[in-house]
């Protein structure tokens, strides 16, 4: 089993791997294959394994262990539209996917690796040319009550990138631009 998070008010949501479904009563058990609607409740989850559910009017989304932090950090160093950023800039970016130092320095280590960017004397180069996400087609909007993975603020619309590693938000409008390169 494993668990996912815990929503706003504090009611832990897990998520199990076999093909059972959740037994009546117990809104805390749930395939990945189901949708539950229980009174007040509305979950989802999604063929990337984003839990998504909603309690008295407020909407979350989780992303489940699955989601490789390091493929997501890369996708992110790939994406940016920046010629250069500090090594401090290019770890705020992934704090968006990990506040783990290991995980932060492997992305970065991979990236070099992959020859996504160049890093030297503080500074981070991304070498690819054109691959920048397309605000149209992988940036997904949504309305709702959320908190930007970036600044922590309350938000209303959630703006979510799509990589082939998973989705990373939500954002707000500036803080994806933030996020992206953009400003």
């Amino acid at each position: 089993m494993h668990q996912l998070g815990h929503h706003p008010f504090g009611r832990e949501q897990r998520c199990r791997d076999s093909d059972d479904y959740h037994q009546p009563g117990s809104p805390d058990q749930l395939s990945l294959r189901e949708a539950v609607h229980l009174p007040n409740w509305a979950v989802a989850i999604d063929k990337r394994f984003v839990v998504s559910f909603t309690l008295l009017g407020v909407e979350s989304a989780i992303v489940s262990e699955t989601r490789d932090p390091v493929e997501l950090g890369v996708e992110l160093l790939a994406h940016l539209e920046h010629g250069e950023l500090s090594v401090a800039d290019a770890l705020d970016r992934i704090e968006t996917v990990t506040t783990n130092p290991q995980v932060q320095r492997e992305i970065l280590d991979t990236a070099v690796m992959r020859g996504l960017i160049e890093r030297e004397n503080g500074v981070v180069r991304p070498r690819s040319q054109g691959s920048h996400v397309n605000f149209d087609s992988d940036v997904v909007v949504r309305e709702g009550e959320f908190s930007c993975q970036r600044c922590g603020a309350a938000i209303s619309t959630g703006h979510f990138v799509q990589f082939d590693g998973g989705e990373l938000g939500p954002f707000g409008s500036t803080c994806i631009r933030k996020v992206l390169g953009r400003e």
